[in-house]
């Protein structure tokens, strides 16, 4: 009987030990669990911290560079403050320089009037007689005219073309240029065709067209007869169209040039 309730004792002594065995390990597992949720815990604490750290680096290095700028632009301030005083002073001083000017002019004696001198005005294709009063004899000058000027555009440039027997389709220089011709001084004229721009010269002379600076035009005729030729064209006129007579006026036949006397 005795063994029996020894070993009932060892039972319960047995249980006792397992249950605190059990409430033991419980108690370790919740530890450990608090202590893992504090860890993690930490550690986000920690990150967030350093997010924020680096987050006021950011700042701090925006706010330098903010600093830098505000820096340069107060630099720039001061100099073109610098440059407005330095103006101001030119100004202060060409202004008392004037003043002194004008102050030194009122001094001066008043000088003796001069003789007033009628200056002549020139007027195309007129002679105008002036008369000098500067001194009790009379002189007499004679302007003449410069016979070119009403030839020349805006651009004081004489332009001309030459048209053979009335024909729309033999304008020169177009006609010329359409036949392989390289013509130098031909200009564009913006209504399908082509104008002479003259440079005056001394006398009817050489193989092209051209005025003389007495205002006379002048084709030669090998020169019209050259390209005319290429086509079996025949030559019995020329009309000259040029400024103030874009209709066309007719040319006379000199010996070997078509001619033209603008001044009559």
């Amino acid at each position: 009987m005795k063994k029996v309730k020894d070993v009932k004792v060892i039972e319960k002594r047995g249980k006792k030990i397992v249950l605190w065995a059990c409430i033991g390990a419980g108690l370790v597992i919740i530890v450990l669990a608090i202590v893992l949720f504090c860890n993690n815990r930490t550690i986000k604490q920690e990150s967030s911290l350093i997010t924020c750290l680096n987050d006021k680096n950011d700042l701090l290095a925006k706010l330098s560079e903010q600093g830098k700028k505000i820096s340069s632009l107060e630099n720039t301030v001061l100099v073109l403050t610098d440059s407005i005083d330095l103006l101001n002073a030119k100004n202060e001083l060409i202004l008392k320089i004037c003043q002194s000017g004008k102050r030194a002019t009122v001094a001066k004696k008043p000088t003796a009037k001069k003789p007033i001198v009628k200056k002549p005005v020139v007027k195309p294709a007129t002679q105008i007689i002036t008369i000098s009063a500067t001194e009790p004899k009379y002189e007499v000058s004679v302007v003449t005219a410069d016979p070119l000027a009403p030839l020349r555009d805006s651009n004081e440039e004489i332009l001309a073309c030459a048209r053979v027997d009335g024909s729309r389709d033999k304008h020169f220089p177009h006609y010329a240029i359409d036949r392989g011709a390289i013509v130098n001084n031909a200009r564009d004229n913006g209504r399908y065709g082509y104008n002479y721009v003259l440079t005056p010269v001394e006398s009817i002379s050489g193989n092209v067209p051209g005025v003389t600076k007495d205002g006379i035009f002048f084709v030669p005729v090998s020169y019209l007869k050259r390209y005319l030729n290429m086509s079996g064209e025949s030559l019995k006129y020329v009309d000259l169209l040029y400024k103030g007579n874009w209709g066309g006026a007719r040319m006379t036949l000199q010996g070997g040039y078509y001619v033209l006397d603008s001044t009559k």
